[in-house]
């Protein structure tokens, strides 16, 4: 702990990681020395111990506390509230809407140095967003005066508005031409009744990370035109070698207004790629002959574009499939057989983003 003190005031790190029972001095002496010292008092520190203890100054010092042994996906979430800490430029915050996604919120960002606007009032978040400059906005869809159509409808109507980042929660399943409004501002939607409270906290912060990863030219704060608030239909390209799931799920993809392409191989999905430039996300199979989908994702990222999404598809559902998919290059990934409309919902994300 006294090295550990040192090394913390000279080198000044992003982020600490504090065991509780050290050999030298206890890991809450040095949490209240940390706490203690201008030099250090900003650097969060996240508890990982054996001795786990409910100590105020814990909960109220610490952004985090986890029992050894800490699984992977726990490490994981440990780091993401570190990256979600560090982000610098997220100061002002504005909340519309319902009372209790506003404390949630609130016990979310309760150790971050930001400054939280909250109304109820659909019209008065409008002027505050005219009227003052907001780092991001949360969304809730029960406003006191209007309705979350409405609020959008109002957006697209101010040329005065150049929205924040937008995080959207709704209560209840939104229809497809308000869901597609939606998505001309933000990709980050959360409806409440099919997620717990522990959802939209997690949300929230992967919303936070997110926004600190993007550049400032690609954060999507700009005011649609009226030619592109027009429904465009977009390409998808489906390859899969089950022509019968291919065609079923094809017909599902057209009735949400997408055109699709199909290829039964890697191969002749390669080709059909440089034939139609136009094709704005693929549906990749993993388990194919010719070609599987692991070396067609590689030979889409090295020869054809780094950006183009691309979700995997797989019956076998494996535990390591999803990082072996993301590890070569796929934007996201799902089993078989696939959940038509999480998978539907997925697509509009990504083709939107």
């Amino acid at each position: 702990g006294t090295e550990g003190l040192k090394i913390a005031k000279k080198n000044k790190p992003d982020a600490i990681i504090l065991d509780i029972g050290l050999p030298d001095i206890s890991g809450v002496t040095v949490l209240e020395q940390l706490k203690g010292s201008a030099e250090t008092r900003g650097i969060p520190v996240h508890i990982v111990s054996g001795k786990v203890s409910e100590l105020a100054l814990i909960k109220q010092a610490s952004i985090g506390l986890l029992e050894k042994p800490a699984s992977r996906e726990q490490l994981e979430n440990m780091l993401l509230k570190f990256e979600t800490f560090n982000q610098k430029q997220l100061n002002n915050l504005l909340v519309i809407g319902g009372d209790e996604e506003t404390e949630e919120i609130k016990q979310i960002l309760k150790n971050f140095s930001i400054d939280i606007t909250h109304t109820n009032s659909g019209k008065k978040g409008l002027d505050f967003l005219t009227d003052s400059e907001f780092d991001c906005a949360v969304l809730c869809s029960e406003m006191t005066d209007i309705s979350i159509h409405e609020w959008f409808d109002s957006l697209s109507n101010n040329s005065k508005i150049e929205p924040p980042p937008l995080l959207v929660i709704c209560n209840k399943t939104i229809e497809e031409s308000l869901y597609n409004e939606i998505t001309q501002y933000t990709d980050h939607i959360v409806v409440k009744g099919d997620y717990s409270p522990d959802r939209i906290k997690d949300t929230v912060n992967l919303f936070l990370h997110r926004l600190n990863k993007q550049k400032p030219n690609n954060q999507t704060n700009t005011q649609p035109s009226h030619a592109n608030q027009k429904q465009v239909r977009k390409k998808v390209m489906l390859v899969d070698d089950d022509l019968r799931s291919s065609y079923a799920l094809s017909k599902i993809l057209k009735k949400h207004e997408f055109d699709v392409v199909l290829a039964d191989n890697g191969e002749l999905a390669l080709r059909k790629l440089s034939e139609e430039p136009d094709i704005q996300l693929i549906l990749m199979d993993i388990m194919m002959p010719v070609m599987d989908g692991y070396e067609t994702i590689k030979h889409v990222r090295k020869s054809y574009s780094a950006s183009l999404p691309i979700i995997a598809l797989t019956a076998k559902a494996m535990s390591n499939d999803r990082e072996k998919c993301i590890a070569v290059g796929a934007d996201d990934y799902m089993s078989k057989p696939v959940n038509t409309e999480k998978l539907i919902n997925m697509v509009k994300v990504w083709m939107y983003q």
